[in-house]
């Protein structure tokens, strides 16, 4: 079951990967956030290794700020996650 869901799981983690890349460059492109901070700031992962990361590189608080807002977000979403599965299960079999 494992060796028939990896096909999937990397290729959702290339996507968050690309995600964060085109969404770093983006911020570094339109704003004055160095790139190394923006792509810090929009990576997936564990905030912890994060934060130490940016931490080592001297980034600026941006990083740490985004990070905690996406951790937050995640918290809000994950509550009403069923909810919304089961409304949009109901739209579709309706």
């Amino acid at each position: 079951q494992f060796s028939h869901s990896l096909p999937l799981i990397l290729a959702a983690v290339a996507s968050m990967i690309i995600g964060a890349i085109v969404a770093a460059l983006l911020i570094a492109h339109f704003s004055d956030v160095p790139l190394l901070d923006a792509y810090l700031a929009t990576v997936p992962g564990g905030i912890y290794a994060v934060l130490a990361f940016a931490h080592e590189a001297g980034s600026e608080p941006i990083v740490t700020v985004v990070q905690v807002m996406r951790t937050l977000a995640m918290l809000v979403i994950g509550a009403y996650l069923p909810t919304i599965i089961g409304w949009w299960g109901r739209r579709w079999h309706a």
